[in-house]
């Protein structure tokens, strides 16, 4: 099991923006936050990992990267936030190579033209 430690995501301007381990609640759920001063206004970074149990045939990995948007003349009034969700079910039956394929599958529909017109311009692929 890898150790809680900084993680390091870019903006969009490709800036390292580096998230640091906060803590790990009783469920599990591992949190990371972002460098912001004011509570409100900071970036997290949550991950779980659920391992096949009570006769589950799959593991499961689950994430979110939330954004807060902050008032743009009250700047320290939260206005709502950004929030993007990840899930991979990875059944036990699964071979490395295999959950290895469904991770790089999943960076490429997150990165490809359709998903940036999407989330960039609100434009539907049809």
């Amino acid at each position: 099991m890898a150790a809680i430690a900084t993680r390091t995501l870019k903006d969009h301007a490709a800036a390292d923006v580096a998230f640091a381990p906060n803590r790990i609640d009783s469920t599990g759920v591992a949190l990371w936050v972002g460098p912001e001063s004011i509570y409100d206004a900071q970036s997290s970074v949550t991950q779980l990992v659920k391992r096949a149990s009570n006769g589950s045939a799959v593991n499961r990995v689950t994430g979110k990267v939330v954004i807060p948007i902050m008032d743009s003349v009250a700047t320290t009034t939260k206005v709502g936030d950004l929030i993007a969700s990840f899930e991979f079910v990875l059944p036990k039956v699964a071979t490395e190579n295999q959950r290895l394929d469904i991770l790089a599958a999943a960076k490429a529909a997150i990165g490809d033209s359709v998903t940036l017109a999407a989330v960039q311009k609100i434009e539907s692929a049809m």
